[in-house]
């Protein structure tokens, strides 16, 4: 006895395996405690970069608070540290790339 089609057609079949796909990576996402991709790829080019760009350089101002915040709340001992000299130097490279961006 045949098995029953699941889908009519290749097409229903893909559209079902692309939303599977997203799920699973919203699901990755939210696991990872990462943003919503955004609806942002309908927008053509520029815009779309554009968008893309100020999404990126909010996560890397974010990010450079965070560093900065964490890097504050550390005695004064820490700050002598070479785990201190290495997270300046992660800042202020963070820094060149926001200011890359924002260029």
């Amino acid at each position: 006895m045949p098995t029953i089609r699941k889908y009519h057609n290749a097409a229903e079949k893909q559209a079902a395996y692309r939303q599977r796909t997203l799920a699973a990576a919203a699901s990755a996402r939210a696991a990872h405690n990462l943003p919503p991709l955004s609806p942002v790829p309908t927008i053509p080019s520029y815009r779309r970069w554009n968008a893309m760009t100020a999404n990126a350089l909010e996560l890397l101002s974010r990010v450079q608070d965070e560093m900065r915040t964490y890097a504050d709340e550390r005695s004064e001992a820490w700050q002598q540290t070479d785990n201190a000299e290495k997270l300046e130097e992660q800042m202020q490279a963070l820094e060149q790339a926001i200011d890359a961006l924002q260029e």
